[in-house]
């Protein structure tokens, strides 16, 4: 599950970590405020994985993706 690991350290931790670096608090509402960036960090990371979906899926990669195929992968970018 390396995109929701992508999506959880880029998109939460990195802006986490600088509101308590300047702050020496931590908030809950920061998670809050964080969330849509996770989901729309994921989203962009399956978008990017269609068109590679057919090398992927040849070679035994085994991204959400190939997992879960184009037609779910598609209704979770929509979701998001």
């Amino acid at each position: 599950m390396g995109e929701l690991n992508a999506a959880v350290l880029t998109a939460l931790l990195v802006p986490l970590t600088g509101y308590v670096l300047q702050t020496n608090r931590f908030d809950p509402i920061v998670l809050i405020a964080c969330a849509p960036l996770v989901l729309i960090y994921l989203a962009m990371i399956l978008t990017f994985e269609f068109p590679d979906y057919p090398a992927d899926k040849a070679i035994g990669k085994r991204n959400i993706t190939v997992r879960i195929g184009v037609q779910r992968a598609a209704c979770c970018t929509t979701c998001c």
